[in-house]
C-alpha cells in the first residue's frame, strides 16, 4: 500500500513538474520572441481548423509587409485555442513576426505569445495534484515509520 502511494507520488510529480516546466518554458520563449520581433497590420487570408469541441485549435494565415515593403503571406507559427479570439478571414489584425525569419509570424494577441487561460489552468492543477500526492506519500511514509518504532 505505501509502496504504491510513493509510486503514484512520484509519477505526479514528476508528471506535473514536466508540466510546469514546458509551460514556464513556452512563456520564456515568448518573451524572448515579444522582445525583438517587429509589428505589423495584416490581413487574415486563411483558416485552418483541427480538432473539435474543447481540442479545436485554428492557425490563421497572414498577409502584410515586412518594413521593407516586401508583402509576405505566412501561416502563424502556432495554432490558437478556438475561442480567443473570435477571427473571420478577411478580418484586419495585428502580427508580430521574428525580423531575422519573417514567416515566424503571430497574431499579437496574449493567448497567442503565452497560451490559452485552459493551458495555465492544466498546468497548475497538475502541480497541485503532484503536492498533494507527494503529501500523501509522506503521510504514509510517516506513518509506517511510525509504527515499526513503537513495536
Amino acid at each position: 500500500m505505501v509502496r504504491g502511494a510513493c509510486a503514484v507520488a512520484l509519477l505526479s510529480t514528476v508528471f506535473a513538474a514536466g508540466a510546469a516546466l514546458s509551460g514556464f518554458s513556452l512563456a520564456q520563449d515568448a518573451r524572448r520572441f515579444l522582445a525583438t520581433a517587429s509589428v505589423a497590420d495584416a490581413r487574415i487570408t486563411a483558416i485552418e481548423q483541427s480538432g473539435t469541441g474543447a481540442r479545436a485549435q485554428r492557425r490563421f494565415h497572414f498577409a502584410f509587409r515586412l518594413p521593407d515593403g516586401t508583402e509576405l503571406t505566412a501561416p502563424a507559427w502556432r495554432p490558437m485555442n478556438m475561442a480567443v479570439p473570435p477571427l473571420r478571414v478577411g478580418d484586419r489584425v495585428r502580427v508580430v513576426h521574428d525580423i531575422a525569419d519573417p514567416i515566424r509570424v503571430q497574431l499579437d494577441h496574449p493567448a497567442a505569445a503565452y497560451g490559452t487561460s485552459r493551458d495555465w489552468y492544466l498546468i497548475a492543477a497538475l502541480c497541485l495534484a503532484g503536492a498533494v500526492a507527494v503529501a500523501a506519500g509522506l503521510f504514509a511514509l510517516h506513518k509506517r515509520h511510525r509504527a515499526s518504532t513503537t513495536r
